[in-house]
Order: C-alpha cells, then structure tokens, then sequence
C-alpha cells in the first residue's frame, strides 16, 4: 500500500505533465489494431520486472546476512534494505520512464520540476519510515547506517541503467530488434517442445526439478519462505 500510495503515486501524476517527445508531431501514428501493451512496452515491463526483483532480492539477502548474526535476527533488517532497494529504485526509474525513445540525459534529468518536487517528496517519506523511532514499529523498519547505503547505492541504478539500454536497442532498429527476439523465443520454444516429445519422461522430471528448487528454497533461506507464507 506503501509503494502504490506514495513512491508510485506522486511520480506518476507528475507524468502526466511531460511534455512529450521532441519529435512527437513527426511520428506516424500507431496502427489501429496495435494493442495498447505492444512490444515495446512488453520488453520494457519485463526487463525491469527483472532488474528490480533481482537488486531488491540481493538487497534483502545481504541484510539478512548483516553482522553474521543469524537470519531471523535479522529479518526486520533485511526486509528494511528492500523496502528500501525497491522504493528508491523505482524513483530513479520514474525519470527514464519520461520517454519511450529519447534518453533521460537527452530530456534533462531534472528538466521537469514537477518529476523533481513529486520524486524529493516521496523519497523524504520513505526516509521518514525508516529513521522516525517511532514510526519504526508500525512499518517494521529499522535505521540503516552508511554501510548499507553503501550497499545499495549502486543497486537503485541498476534498474534505470537497464531501462536505458532496453530504450536504446528497441528504438535502433525496432523492426530488426523485434525480429530477432520473435525469431529467438520461437526457436527456444520450438527445441524445448522438441525434447518434451522425444523424451516422454520429461514432464515427470520438470515436476520433480520444481519441487527440488521450492524445498530448497526453504531450506537455505526459512527466513524467506517466512516471508512468503506469513498472511
């Protein structure tokens, strides 16, 4: 509620009030059947679906080794580090979320004041969750000393950087690049069904590896699996 209120809610209003591309009036318009979520935003939504889960998972698994004390000791810890992995990730991100096609560097990282004032704003509340006492209880956080920033630092780039890139290689040649993702997911799938016909034992063994994978993801981490199953 937290993330949807306050880290995606300012940035996103304040979306509303970018200008648009500079080129906006010289782009042919989209064709009619084209659906809303097209290619381009699809690999956008699934790249930084990527990006953030991972650097928010390193983020909670370094907290939940933090001081080598043991992993339920440190649950609050951890869960604060992602808290705050995630947040903050995701309100770097709002500025290369601006355009589709043009970098942020190009636009001018801080050329819209409203993006500024709505990014400042929600990153001082998700400090206020964190270093306010008596705040800590009710959101279940825990102050983080320049260590930990020093930890995460680096990982809320990573999401825009990603982003960038993405934005970069779709709006080179977004016929070509188009293609050629088409051209792999089909010949990945096309081998995948290949050796599910010839190896009639193959679904028995994809249960058992997914099996193998859940009951060792408990075992390793029970602080995690916790997390997961709490309500």
């Amino acid at each position: 509620l937290w993330l949807n209120l306050v880290t995606d809610g300012a940035p996103a209003l304040a979306l509303s009030t970018e200008k648009g591309d500079p080129d906006i009036m010289d782009q042919p318009p989209r064709a009619p059947k084209e659906p809303i979520i097209n290619r381009h935003m699809l690999w956008g939504v699934v790249t930084q679906t990527i990006a953030i889960s991972a650097v928010t998972l390193i983020a909670f698994w370094v907290g939940l080794h933090h001081n080598g004390d043991s992993v339920l000791s440190n649950l609050e810890f951890a869960e604060t580090m992602a808290f705050v992995t995630l947040s903050t990730s995701e309100l770097i991100r709002a500025f290369t979320a601006r355009s589709e096609r043009y970098p942020v560097l190009k636009l001018g990282v801080f050329s819209n004041k409203w993006m500024n004032l709505a990014v400042l704003a929600s990153l001082v509340m998700v400090l206020l969750v964190v270093y306010v006492p008596f705040l800590n209880p009710i959101f279940k956080t825990k102050p983080l000393g320049w260590e930990q920033w020093q930890l995460i630092l680096p990982l809320l780039l990573i999401p825009s950087i990603v982003a960038e890139v993405v934005k970069w290689l779709t709006n080179r040649s977004p016929r070509a690049f188009n293609r050629e993702i088409s051209e792999a997911v089909q010949g990945a799938w096309t081998v995948r069904l290949q050796s599910i016909l010839v190896n009639t034992r193959s679904i028995p063994f994809i249960a058992f590896e997914a099996v193998m994978v859940f009951a060792g993801f408990q075992f390793l981490h029970p602080a995690v699996a916790r997390c997961f199953c709490e309500d």
